[in-house]
């Protein structure tokens, strides 16, 4: 049996979870497979290699009718209401 710690001081997001595991070893073709027994329809699953600040990674995007792909980031930054 394998354990994995996972300290996340910043936080992580599922999506960097999943590519954080199929780094690791996890078979993307048994993840897929678990993923098709799910009670959930209508979705896409991409996996990709990516490069981000010279680290290489693996980018995982779930895909639904209700969300799109994107690759820009948001600026958060102005979605806060400042006093002033």
């Amino acid at each position: 049996m394998s354990i994995a710690l996972i300290e996340c001081t910043a936080g992580a997001s599922g999506d960097m979870f999943l590519g954080a595991f199929l780094d690791l070893g996890l078979s993307q073709e048994i993840w897929r497979e678990y993923l098709s027994g799910l009670a959930v329809n209508d979705f896409e699953v991409t996996v990709q290699s990516v490069i981000k600040q010279g680290i290489t990674a693996t980018k995982v995007n779930v895909i639904t009718p209700n969300n799109h792909q994107h690759d820009h980031q948001h600026d958060h930054q102005h979605d806060h209401q400042h006093d002033h």
